[in-house]
């Protein structure tokens, strides 16, 4: 949804949906449990930049990629399990 939004007002939403997708989850679910020390922005971020690049769409890989170095810039002197889950999942999508 966020590179169909860039795409047509050259933007998209950090979190949450254009359409509200809710999903029930139970007790038990804790596939989410080590990606919750990130903020959501940043993940959402670094998988539109992946999609972006999948799909040959420099403009939105060059959006996507400056809030992802902003993001980084301003935590990168914290001592944070947050941005170790975002340099992890960084290079766990870069090109092996």
């Amino acid at each position: 949804m966020r590179v169909l939004s860039f795409l047509y007002v050259q933007n998209y939403k950090e979190t949450g949906h254009i359409v509200d997708l809710k999903l029930e989850t139970t007790a038990t679910d804790t596939s989410q449990d080590t990606l919750s020390l990130a903020p959501l922005e940043v993940l959402n971020n670094i998988d539109v930049y992946i999609a972006a690049d999948k799909f040959g769409i420099p403009s939105l890989k060059r959006y996507s990629g400056a809030k992802i170095r902003n993001w980084l810039r301003a935590h990168a002197g914290m001592k944070s399990s947050g941005l170790m889950t975002v340099a992890n999942k960084i290079l766990d999508c870069g090109p092996s």
